[in-house]
């Protein structure tokens, strides 16, 4: 059992080191910016976005990211505090959501036969689907039905996931999601 979590941690490292080094293939540009809403007023978002160009491609890849505003505390090895991460990324053949847990593991979903729970300000909650990240990351998740959720965070001000994170159980992260400007198809 302790070699099996040890093995798993060590390839959630790796992958983690992978995707952070990014490799030379790239150029990459973070910004953020404030959204002026219908009633004039301007909102300043929390939503961070960046681009990476391949250059050996001639493709831009872009994304929006978004921490959690709280932070769960994990039993050991994951102390320190916890943020989920809705993460929006389009490399040019549509959009994609997927969420990103900087400490700690979701539980595995590889057909996509496990849910979430999302709330977006005061509507009811809905259940999405979602399927793990190949590689055996189970910190990296993808949401099946990606452009409705894209549609909620666009109109919301506020949202909450509730995940079911390995040895804890059920956790729910808290966003304030206002001022998301994403107009990739």
């Amino acid at each position: 059992m302790k070699k099996n979590l040890f093995s798993a941690l060590a390839v959630a490292f790796m992958l983690v080191i992978a995707l952070a080094s990014g490799g030379d293939k790239s150029d990459k540009a973070d910004t953020t910016t404030d959204q002026i809403m219908e009633d004039g007023t301007t909102v300043k978002s929390k939503w961070k976005y960046s681009e990476e160009v391949d250059k050996m491609e001639g493709t831009t890849t872009y994304f929006a990211e978004l921490p959690s505003t709280n932070k769960i505390n994990f039993q050991f090895p994951y102390k320190g505090g916890s943020r989920l991460a809705i993460n929006l990324r389009n490399k040019g053949a549509g959009n994609e959501v997927f969420l990103y847990l900087d400490k700690g593991q979701i539980m595995p979903s590889l057909r996509g036969e496990k849910t979430m729970k999302f709330k977006f300000d005061d509507e009811n909650t809905v259940n999405y689907a979602y399927t793990t990240a190949s590689g055996a990351a189970n910190n990296y998740v993808f949401i099946d039905k990606k452009n409705e959720v894209i549609k909620k965070l666009l109109k919301a001000k506020k949202a909450m996931i509730e995940i079911e994170a390995y040895n804890e159980g059920l956790v729910v992260f808290e966003y304030d999601t206002e001022g998301l400007v994403w107009d990739k198809k």
